[in-house]
């Protein structure tokens, strides 16, 4: 049976969830065949899959559109999905409702690479590639336990690794070749530079109202914006320390991060990420506009007039 691994792109958590899939099979000597999912631009079916209805297919850190994960298990022998999004536990069937064919793990508390690891459990995981590992989940949550997860973070992202494996089939030497010490110590300095640009960044950040429309007829209030086509890299880092500055300025606590994808070469819609602090939910407002994510952190694209429009 072949595999088909579908996984987040471009992410840095859907990238090493893939990477502990690509170890398992090159173990085993299975065949496996890699499909990037881009939110921004999902897979309207099962058909973009090209599937002939014996595959395996996994879905790693992003379980597709509502229905997606369904539709392809109608045509595929098995379907896994290994995540860890909110919005993808309120968008899956539950137990009784879900085909046999589909399974599905779910672990809000971790990231899918680390999910992606223990279910595949390839036995050549060595010290290095461990702390890759946790590094990574450290950042995609957002938690920061370990000193060197944001420099390492960082420091990935100054490679320039291109995550498609269509257009770098060598991603996972890459990221196997990588050396923590060596990353972490590009990523400090590169943090340092990181912090001068979003200085300059937040000095342009302006109030909108949340959703426009939408928004005042469900009471979703204002927070700050900004708009970041050149550091969209650094939305997390932006859209939190946003929310910070809304709450102190008595708006939500939600900072809203706005860019051109640029694999999309499409102005008409502009991408809206969200991040917030506390019990404020941004998937409240994304779910409306087809996204999704995080509480604290999620995304969807959005009307670029539309978007416009919210600017108070």
């Amino acid at each position: 049976m072949q595999s088909v691994v579908c996984y987040h792109y471009p992410c840095l958590d859907g990238i090493f969830s893939a990477l502990a899939a690509y170890l398992h099979h090159r173990e085993v000597g299975r065949r496996v065949r890699f499909f990037p999912m881009k939110v921004y631009a999902p897979p309207e079916g099962p058909e973009a899959l090209r599937l002939r209805g014996h595959e395996h297919v996994f879905l790693l850190d992003y379980a597709g559109p509502r229905g997606f994960a369904v539709e392809v298990a109608k045509v595929a022998k098995r379907v896994t999905v290994l995540d860890h999004h909110k919005t993808a536990a309120e968008s899956l069937p539950d137990v009784e409702g879900r085909p046999s064919n589909l399974e599905v793990v779910l672990d809000i508390s971790r990231s899918a690479a680390t999910i992606a690891l223990d279910y595949f459990r390839p036995q050549k995981i060595d010290r290095k590639l461990w702390e890759m590992f946790r590094f990574v989940e450290d950042a995609d949550l957002w938690r920061w336990r370990f000193a060197d997860s944001k420099a390492f973070r960082s420091g990935v992202a100054a490679q320039k690794i291109k995550f498609d494996v269509n257009e770098n089939p060598r991603i996972f030497d890459q990221l196997l070749q990588l050396d923590p010490c060596q990353v972490i110590q590009v990523g400090r300095t590169r943090l340092e530079d990181e912090q001068k640009i979003m200085d300059t960044v937040l000095k342009e950040s302006f109030e909108v109202a949340i959703g426009g429309h939408v928004g005042l007829a469900n009471g979703w209030g204002s927070c700050l914006a900004v708009r970041a086509d050149d550091v969209r890299q650094l939305r997390s880092e932006l859209g939190n320390r946003l929310a910070d500055i809304s709450q102190s300025r008595g708006l939500r606590a939600m900072g809203l991060v706005a860019y051109f994808e640029p694999d999309l070469q499409d102005h008409s819609k502009i991408k809206c990420s969200f991040r917030s602090s506390g019990d404020e939910d941004t998937t409240v407002i994304t779910r409306a506009f087809d996204g999704g994510g995080h509480a604290n952190a999620s995304s969807c694209m959005v009307d670029f007039e539309q978007f416009q429009s919210w600017r108070v």
